[in-house]
């Protein structure tokens, strides 16, 4: 939409924004579910996120991006991921961490929430790049972090898969 017809399109992000933190959230919460009593952190989590959006909507309009409620979000998916790192390291038996599909699914959400935290830090600084020299940084960082979150989550059904497949 920006380029085709000189608008912005932060409205369209801001309608995926709460798909992506709802879908995302569910996703910890059924990996932390075998961990720990999961529902009162998503729960929690969800809700600072929402108020977060609702407040940040009212005061800027649902037009403008929703920087501080993306950025909340993924410090929220990047801490829950740290989190869970912790609590495996704490677990006593051996897991063998290349045929573990929910850490690989976690190690997709780590990598992908911390960078784009740090992506939306130098936000305006990568779009002063964009506009001087007509590179168009973050849509190349976005671009590798989605392959590195999805190569992530490739990896973790392909496990789930060898696992559904030695059971039988």
């Amino acid at each position: 939409m920006a380029t085709l017809y000189k608008q912005n399109n932060h409205w369209l992000y801001n309608i995926q924004l709460p798909v992506e933190v709802i879908y995302t959230g569910w996703i910890i919460h059924k990996i932390f579910a075998s961990l720990i009593n999961s529902k009162p952190w998503f729960f929690t989590g969800l809700a600072v996120f929402l108020l977060a959006y609702i407040i940040e909507g009212i005061y800027k309009s649902y037009s403008a991006y929703a920087a501080f409620s993306s950025s909340l979000a993924s410090v929220l998916f990047f801490v829950s991921s740290g989190c869970y790192f912790y609590l495996l390291l704490k677990q006593e038996e051996h897991i063998d961490l290349l045929k573990h599909p929910p850490f690989w699914v976690m190690a997709g959400i780590f990598f992908f929430y911390f960078s784009s935290t740090a992506v939306n830090v130098f936000f305006e600084e990568l779009m002063k790049i964009n506009i001087v020299k007509g590179i168009p940084l973050r849509f190349y960082i976005f671009t590798l972090l989605n392959a590195i979150l999805y190569g992530c989550w490739i990896n973790a059904f392909r496990c789930r898969y060898q696992q559904t497949r030695s059971s039988f």
